[in-house]
């Protein structure tokens, strides 16, 4: 329980379209519910930035000793300390046939790749089920819940296709940009206008290197025109790879109609010299 007001609500001043006060008692029932509102939307914000930073940081720290970290032909295509059999194992298993794959495939993922699946799987089922009954409706709300059964249907079928080399990529990609965003909006809702400049600042930056050019750049590039063909589950491999290559192109189509939100975000923050979700009105 807070004892005094917190200092965004210690100047009777409108900040963000709430109004502020020097104690919460001179509030209109109209102004607590816009407080209350914000303070609820800092919370969400707050949760998102902690998760997304383990994961980001989790990600970096396990996949910094994986060779496909540094070269995305590895992928692909296995090395040596997999084992003997498994130098094409991952993509192509040489004692597979159509009927049997991908479940005979002998190439076995370690165990920080398996938990990443299972973190990232966990977080966005139990996203669905927030942005439904938790979160602050807001007006992306079906592309959002477009974007959460997409990245689970990703994630199930890569797993299925033993493409969770390129997974784990595409996971840590999305992740290490909403960290600054989810700081961003926290900086917002708490009326801290220079820290939520620098944080969005910053996450406009790493958001364009990551979904607008690493993305489709090497990941959807490498998916369409750089995967080995399987002779023995030609025609299986090339259905799986066609669905893959289509959920990648779904995510970059809606990180492209987000990309258009942040740069109306930008150019009113430029005008107007105010960052303001464009998801959301003021509150």
């Amino acid at each position: 329980v807070l004892k005094s007001p917190p200092p965004v609500l210690r100047k009777r001043k409108k900040v963000g379209g709430v109004p502020a006060a020097a104690d919460s008692e001179d509030l209109t029932q109209e102004e607590q519910e816009a407080v209350d509102v914000r303070v609820e939307k800092f919370k969400e914000s707050c949760w998102k930035a902690s998760v997304y930073f383990f994961f980001s940081a989790y990600g970096f720290v396990f996949m910094r000793t994986k060779p496909w970290f540094y070269d995305r032909g590895h992928f692909w295509h296995g090395f040596h300390d997999d084992g003997p059999n498994c130098q094409w194992d991952h993509s192509c298993p040489s004692l597979c046939t159509t009927d049997d794959w991908p479940g005979c495939s002998t190439c076995k993922f370690t165990f920080d790749v398996k938990l990443y699946y299972i973190l990232e799987l966990g977080y966005y089922l139990q996203a669905i089920f927030s942005l439904v009954f938790w979160e602050t409706r807001r007006k992306d709300f079906a592309v959002m819940m477009g974007h959460h059964i997409v990245t689970i249907i990703l994630i199930v079928f890569s797993h299925w296709g033993r493409l969770l080399r390129i997974g784990t990529m595409v996971f840590l990609l999305h992740d290490v940009s909403d960290v600054p965003l989810e700081l961003a909006k926290a900086s917002r809702y708490a009326n801290f206008d220079r820290l939520t400049d620098v944080f969005f600042a910053f996450f406009f930056l790493v958001w364009i290197l990551s979904r607008i050019v690493y993305f489709p750049l090497v990941i959807i590039r490498t998916a369409l025109y750089e995967v080995p063909k399987c002779p023995r589950i030609e025609w299986k491999r090339e259905y799986c790879m066609v669905a893959f290559d289509g959920l990648l192109l779904s995510l970059f189509a809606i990180h492209v109609y987000w990309t258009f939100l942040i740069g109306r975000i930008l150019h009113r923050a430029v005008v107007g010299g105010k960052v303001n979700d464009e998801r959301e009105d003021d509150t």
